[in-house]
């Protein structure tokens, strides 16, 4: 898997279609033939990824709409952060 920090920066892979159907991402990799759904959480992770925010303001953000543990997010984050890399959905930037 990836190694990713919380200061980490992901862009979504442009090659992908994408849609929010019922609050859950569901992803298209046409390229390598494979369908992707994402969780609520996961939802909101994903569409943060732009770019522009690290993961640890991915984690600030989830925070205030969720009652958990803020390295539990964190580490979350950064575990589906690394599969989505590894799955060729998202990459990390220099």
């Amino acid at each position: 898997m990836s190694a990713l920090s919380p200061e980490s920066v992901l862009v979504r892979n442009e090659r992908l279609a994408w849609r929010v159907l019922d609050g859950e991402a569901v992803i298209l990799f046409p390229e390598a033939g494979t369908l992707h759904r994402l969780n609520p959480t996961g939802t909101i992770m994903w569409e943060q990824l732009n770019g522009d925010r690290t993961l640890a303001d991915i984690s600030t953000y989830l925070l205030s709409e969720y009652e958990t543990e803020h390295a539990e997010i964190v580490r979350d984050l950064t575990h589906l952060a690394g599969e989505l890399v590894d799955a060729g959905l998202a990459r990390a930037e220099a």
